[in-house]
């Protein structure tokens, strides 16, 4: 697990982590009364979900202040915008590979956000293949152990899909195509159970949303300052 205080915070240890794994994901609550019991298991068993997560080999970043921290801003909210989620599908889960823009170059994300404000990024691109799992809030409302078995399950469900998949960059395609198929059958497996919502869908990430929340952080009115190493 991988904690972040704000979206400068998570875009700068993405970009430090992006060539140590293949498959990240954002625990997505906001700072809504309803979730706080959502931020709570994520900040009482934070070993927990490291260990699950470091099991299906990715890094998962999760809104949580660190000891002390008085400038926590909970970034989920803007990360879901980055993927077109709406606020009313949190808490869930959204998974993705490297955040590049897919052009011939592949200018890292601390080149795309040093661009000169005047000038048209022209970044409207696509991140091939993320997906979202809206999780049921009640998970999280009764005993932690419930949350637990469904949390476990679904990081069985990344590592079984990492076993059958021969191309990296058909992991996540694979994890929603199985996680579907699931759902048609109605398969009693915990996580398929306290998914919200019909389907799990592919999205897109918005590259000029991203610019646009990045410019409203800058310290500088015209210049995108370089926040990555």
């Amino acid at each position: 697990m991988r904690g972040v205080d704000s979206l400068r915070d998570f875009l700068f240890k993405h970009d430090q982590w992006k060539f140590d794994r293949d498959l990240f994901g954002f625990f997505l609550f906001d700072a809504s009364p309803s979730h706080a019991v959502v931020q709570k298991f994520a900040a009482d068993w934070p070993d927990f979900l490291d260990d699950e997560a470091r099991s299906a080999e990715m890094y998962l970043f999760v809104p949580i202040p660190g000891e002390g921290d008085k400038q926590f801003k909970n970034p989920s909210v803007d990360v879901a915008k980055m993927f077109g989620i709406d606020q009313e599908e949190l808490p869930g889960i959204v998974l993705f590979t490297v955040l590049e823009s897919p052009v011939k170059r592949r200018p890292a994300l601390s080149e795309v956000l040093s661009i000169e404000i005047e000038e048209e990024p022209g970044l409207d691109m696509e991140n091939p293949d993320p997906i979202y799992l809206p999780l049921k809030t009640e998970l999280f409302e009764n005993d932690d152990h419930q949350a637990e078995q469904v949390l476990k399950d679904f990081f069985a469900l990344i590592r079984e899909c990492r076993a059958e998949t021969r191309r990296d960059e058909e992991l996540l395609k694979n994890l929603e195509s199985k996680i579907n198929g699931y759902r048609r059958k109605r398969e009693m497996r915990p996580v398929i159970v306290h998914l919200k919502g019909a389907a799990v869908s592919l999205l897109t990430v918005s590259w000029s949303i991203l610019i646009e929340l990045m410019m409203q952080e800058a310290k500088e009115p015209r210049i995108l300052t370089r926040i990555f190493g």
